[in-house]
């Protein structure tokens, strides 16, 4: 089921700086969210940014394998932002304990992106 849901939600990315990016808030635990994002970036050319709907939100940043984008660097901001922990790896990052909005932690994270496209 999280397939077809990732194939969706893929097909809504947006181009920020000419790279495809999912930014996304989702109800679920951080299972549900590593499960998504890890289905979301099994195709080329995407990263995604998923935000639990819930308060404190959790936080997971993947990236296709042919992207550059740096996960942890952005997970590592919006944990240092938001008074949240977490780290991972360049491919895929997760963070809890995000005391803001899931608007907030995107607009951030659209941000981040946006500056290192």
């Amino acid at each position: 089921l999280a397939n077809y849901e990732a194939i969706a939600i893929a097909a809504t990315a947006e181009f920020l700086g000419g790279a495809r990016v999912v930014l996304r808030a989702v109800d679920g635990d951080a299972g549900r969210l590593k499960a998504l994002s890890s289905a979301i970036v099994a195709g080329p050319g995407l990263t995604v940014v998923l935000v639990s709907t819930q308060t404190p939100a959790l936080v997971v940043a993947a990236r296709s394998a042919d992207v550059g984008t740096a996960c942890h660097e952005l997970v590592g901001l919006l944990a240092k932002t938001f008074g949240g922990r977490g780290g991972g790896k360049p491919d895929f990052a997760q963070c809890g304990a995000i005391q803001a909005s899931p608007e907030q932690v995107m607009d951030a994270a659209r941000d981040w992106l946006v500056s290192h496209a």
